[in-house]
């Protein structure tokens, strides 16, 4: 079967030059499908038939159909032609069908000929039935080895034969996809994390944001600082307590410098000359 679309081809040029194949096309795809649920098991295979098989089918009826409304007589319900032999081609239907060739592309005709009432031998196929005699249309008759009816029970066979395996294609590949997608995630899933000690994960929740806090140290010393710059400074030194007339000088602890005024300068604590002993209290006066 995975040769029929070569088949085809050949069959068509065999046509345009006029030479006999060695057994009809027609019969080949024919004797194919009536064994086709049996033989043919491969999606791909069943495809190529039936599409041949349609093709051969609807180019039968299409001709049918025209050469009737051309006036070619229906003769079949007056004449019973022997019934095509599909089960093998043997030499016995092989010279049977060397008796039914068009005489124009030297066809076999399979499914069906016209012939006319002028020659008890010649006939033509479908596509040639003006070239078989000079006679009218009238004076033709088709002659239908395989009726319509029997040509679409056919074709309608081997389309369920294909679409059944179609389907069992399309599971099998479903099914081998879900397989995959199962394997590669069982080999390729992350592990879970670790969980945490009990320690961390109470510092974590505990922990302050980045950026939203500050820390003890930080907020102490700027309160001391603020504390400072508004006046409270160490007990019992009380910069209101300055005379008008003294100094001030700097004092010798370094750890006691504060905000003196409000423009951000500073300045060490200061003391007054009254509270030094008299020698340091000339000089500072000198100077």
């Amino acid at each position: 079967a995975s040769g029929i679309p070569a088949a085809g081809a050949a069959s068509e040029r065999y046509r345009r030059v006029g030479r006999l194949a060695v057994f009809g096309h027609d019969r080949l795809v024919c004797t194919l499908a009536r064994h086709a649920a049996r033989d043919i098991a491969d999606a791909a295979d069943a495809r190529k038939l039936h599409d041949e098989l349609k093709r051969l089918v609807e180019e039968e009826h299409n001709l049918r159909t025209r050469l009737y409304k051309a006036g070619v007589r229906d003769v079949s319900a007056l004449v019973s032609p022997p019934p095509n032999a599909m089960d093998k081609i043997d030499a016995v239907a092989a010279e049977y069908d060397d008796k039914r060739v068009c005489v124009v592309c030297r066809h076999t005709c399979f499914l069906s000929a016209v012939a006319c009432n002028c020659s008890q031998t010649s006939v033509a196929c479908l596509r040639h039935p003006s070239y078989l005699c000079k006679c009218p249309p009238t004076n033709k008759y088709l002659i239908e080895w395989e009726p319509k009816e029997r040509l679409d029970r056919i074709l309608q066979g081997v389309a369920a034969h294909r679409a059944a395996l179609e389907q069992r294609v399309e599971a099998a590949a479903a099914a081998a996809q879900g397989q995959e997608a199962a394997g590669a995630l069982s080999a390729g899933a992350p592990a879970p994390p670790a969980p945490l000690p009990v320690e961390e994960q109470q510092q974590q929740q505990h922990e302050p944001p980045r950026g939203g806090l500050v820390s003890a140290d930080a907020a102490t010393t700027a309160s001391s600082r603020d504390d400072a710059s508004s006046g409270g400074g160490p007990p019992g030194e009380d910069s209101t307590s300055l005379g008008a007339g003294a100094a001030p000088v700097a004092t010798t602890n370094p750890g006691a410098e504060v905000k003196a005024d409000g423009a951000g300068v500073p300045e060490a604590v200061v003391t007054t000359a009254t509270d030094r002993r008299p020698e340091e209290a000339v000089s500072a006066s000198a100077v």
